[in-house]
């Protein structure tokens, strides 16, 4: 009689410890499913084609900033 009543124990606490289990996986999936929902979804912008640069002008940029170095070491 006492095996019996220690058996049932065993299979109440075995029972209880599953329940409680599946109750831990069920909570930390449905976290896992939420978190993974709400992501937010980046929107690609479309670019504006730019207008090329002519030569030319990049020549004239460069020059004056060579002056401008030039005239800058030449106060030093």
């Amino acid at each position: 009689m006492k095996s019996q009543i220690q058996e049932n124990q065993k299979n109440s606490l075995l029972s209880f410890s599953k329940k409680v289990l599946m109750l831990v996986v069920l909570i930390l999936g449905t976290t896992a499913m939420v978190t993974a929902a709400t992501l937010p979804v980046k929107k690609v912008v479309a670019k504006e084609a730019g207008i090329s640069k002519h030569k030319k002008a990049k020549a004239d940029r460069k020059a004056k900033k060579m002056e401008a170095k030039k005239a800058e070491s030449a106060k030093k």
